[in-house]
């Protein structure tokens, strides 16, 4: 974000153009790298030591002789608590695109930001945004330290999925991940209409709440329906959750000899 405000004060190729073309070349090149060193099991990966395979098929439950799964995708769907991460990411992901894509205008067009300026990373701090005004240093300053609190949702409801069914977690976040990046074309179209050449400290105040109420409404609902316990449906048979269910004791000696 602190070179794409550069990039786009320059002339050179259209000035913002350049900043879609420089991180999207280097995603296909990482894109490429990720092609040949990532593989899907530590049976295929040619570089994995012996000791790490295994421990690795230990703490996780993944043997050689362990049949496919069928994904099971009536329970994945009536699953209160996967909706209850589905509902939070797109609430969070309201509030992170209308930071991302929206703020910018803001910050330009209202606090007369340049646009080389812009090198905050937006953050939650929506009605706190809303209620200071045309405050540019205390805008700025909320949104330093509110961004600071966005990080947690890694290590909460996105991993999450793990919690509910290590088999699944990759298509779990498939789910909630495509869904809640629906928000990345709803919010923006929502905001436009809302502000539609209006741009004023009034108009965006009430984009700013909007964001606000549904990252909070997401929240409730996450707090109220979320679980980490691993769900029945994760399990294909009774044989399989023996596998899974180890006890510490029968993990002990591996932790032991890993440390």
């Amino acid at each position: 974000m602190p070179l794409s405000g550069y990039l786009c004060s320059l002339d050179f190729l259209g000035g913002w153009p350049l900043s879609f073309y420089l991180f999207g070349g280097l995603s296909v090149l990482w894109f490429i790298v990720w092609l040949f060193v990532v593989y899907d099991t530590p049976e295929s990966n040619p570089y994995i030591t012996t000791e790490e395979k295994d421990y690795i098929q230990t703490m996780t439950g993944q043997y050689d002789h362990t049949p496919r799964r069928n994904i099971p995708w009536k329970s994945l769907a009536t699953s209160l608590p996967l909706w209850a991460i589905l509902v939070t990411n797109c609430g969070q992901s309201w509030a992170f695109y209308t930071q991302l894509i929206e703020l910018p205008t803001y910050m330009k067009n209202i606090l007369h930001f340049d646009i080389e300026q812009l090198q905050v990373v937006p953050s939650l701090g929506f009605i706190a945004v809303a209620l200071v005004g045309c405050n540019r240093e205390a805008v700025t300053l909320l949104l330093v330290v509110t961004g600071a609190f966005g990080g947690a949702v890694y290590a909460g409801n996105q991993m999450n999925h793990m919690a509910l069914s290590p088999h699944y977690a990759g298509t779990m976040y498939g789910i909630t991940n495509a869904a809640s990046n629906m928000c990345g074309f709803l919010a923006p179209y929502a905001i436009g209409l809302l502000i539609n050449g209006r741009e004023t400290l009034d108009q965006w105040q009430k984009v700013f709440y909007i964001a606000a109420a549904v990252n909070i409404a997401g929240s409730i609902f996450y707090a109220l329906f979320a679980s980490a316990t691993e769900q029945p449906w994760s399990y294909q048979s009774q044989e399989d959750k023996k596998i899974d269910t180890r006890t510490e004791r029968d993990i002990e000696p591996e932790l032991c000899e890993f440390v």
